[in-house]
């Protein structure tokens, strides 16, 4: 099922605004930051595992 809806207009002139204001925001909300060191701390200890995936095919 597909959503329908009408465009009213080009939205690419505010989209540097709107990511200069997204990076303000996120730059001072704890949560967000908690968040982003919890990704990095994931991603750091994702690379230093030695799994293979049981879905593994070689090629």
């Amino acid at each position: 099922m597909r959503a329908t809806y009408v465009k009213y207009g080009d939205l690419t002139p505010f989209g540097p605004e709107l990511l200069k204001r997204h990076d303000a925001r996120i730059a001072k909300d704890p949560e967000f930051q908690y968040i982003m060191k919890d990704i990095a701390r994931y991603n750091a200890m994702k690379d230093k595992r030695n799994i293979v995936s049981l879905n593994y095919a070689p090629a």
